[in-house]
């Protein structure tokens, strides 16, 4: 029921984030290096001004993007042209797919052979939206991989909300086109107010900002009621064939359904605190791109000869700034957690507003 996109996103951002991390931030060194060699063109804005072009920025960031959208198939690549097994990369099992949706002897064969398939797995990818425990299938993939993997300790369990996925991609693309309008508007000369074009820019992405924060926010509360009453008896399905069949699977498994609840909550709790942390928290590794965003506008900076005089004030003061970039992500979201309730749609509008206005003030204050 959830959309493709939000569950793709999702799968790139476990897959490749880091990597897309590193190579960008190679690329966006070396297109300041060769502006600052003179090997690639920059502009002189005013007459007293360095020469400056955002290389570093924008190919930085084109490459961080490119990377995290399709480094999953060259690594497959590589790995299949150095021999090297599959565990040296990421492959994903998609457990729709191994339980025929037509045969129902097959199916029923896919049903009785759950746990097999998820024990044969290193991880169990969830990619969680508020609907997941809803669902009698999804109920069978946990129950399945509390049979196969408890004599572990800890489940193998990774979380990925599907809104904490989008709401990440949003800030990632609004902190860069932020930064490039900003940019840009001083390579041209800077034909509207600097501080006119910056505010209206955050004024806009803060909006889209909000709305995605608050919506994530309500997710993670209500992540922790479902949680709190998991209930494999409570779960829908469309077919009444299909939970009888899931039923007495676990009825295989487990002494009592009720057993099954208790079985997973007490992991799923455990896991999720590891995997996101606290309700107030926003994972750190997520608000990394919107530093590197930061980072490489400063990088073009250095590469015009803006850190040749005053050099040490202004390191300082790019790493206070650097430092704001990253706290800025989730200090957003705990302003959002406090108004996260839904509203009628003006106030929700009036609410985004406000939320905008605020996050654009702390960014200004970073």
């Amino acid at each position: 029921q959830d959309g493709r996109f939000a569950k793709t996103v999702a799968l790139l951002i476990h897959s490749n984030l880091w990597t897309a991390i590193f190579v960008s931030t190679v690329v966006a060194f070396l297109m300041s290096a060769l502006t600052r060699m003179k090997l690639l063109p920059a502009v002189r804005p005013e007459p007293e001004a360095n020469p400056h072009f955002p290389w570093a920025l924008c190919i930085g960031m084109l490459t961080f993007f490119l990377v995290l959208s399709t480094w999953h198939q060259p690594r497959a690549l590589l790995c299949k042209l150095m021999r090297r097994s599959h565990a040296e990369t990421y492959t994903y099992f998609l457990d729709k797919f191994c339980v025929h949706q037509g045969d129902l002897t097959l199916k029923q064969q896919g049903v009785r052979s759950f746990a097999a398939f998820v024990a044969a797995s290193n991880n169990l990818l969830l990619l969680w939206s508020p609907q997941y425990f809803t669902r009698l299938w999804c109920t069978l993939e946990l129950a399945a991989l509390v049979k196969s993997k408890s004599h572990l300790g800890t489940l193998p369990l990774r979380i990925m909300p599907l809104q904490l996925a989008k709401v990440s991609l949003v800030s990632w693309l609004c902190a860069f086109l932020i930064f490039t309008v900003y940019q840009f508007n001083k390579v041209v000369g800077k034909p509207l107010p600097e501080m006119a074009i910056l505010a209206a820019s955050l004024l806009v992405g803060g909006y889209c900002w909000s709305a995605a924060l608050r919506q994530y926010a309500r997710d993670r509360k209500a992540m922790h009621q479902q949680i709190g009453s998991f209930s494999v008896q409570s779960a829908k399905c469309s077919d009444p064939r299909d939970r009888t069949w899931v039923e007495r699977t676990m009825l295989r498994w487990f002494a009592d359904l009720e057993s099954c609840n208790q079985h997973i909550r007490r992991g799923l709790e455990e896991q999720i605190s590891d995997a996101l942390g606290p309700e107030t928290h926003f994972p750190t590794s997520l608000a990394m791109p919107i530093f590197l965003v930061n980072v490489f506008s400063e990088a073009d900076y250095v590469a015009a000869g803006y850190y040749d005089i005053h050099t040490f004030r202004r390191i300082m003061g790019a790493i206070g700034q650097a430092s704001g970039a990253l706290a800025l992500l989730p200090a957003s979201y705990r302003l959002s957690l406090r108004f996260a309730t839904r509203r009628s749609w003006p106030l929700e509008v009036l609410i985004n507003c406000l939320l905008s206005l605020a996050l654009t003030a702390m960014a200004f204050i970073m």
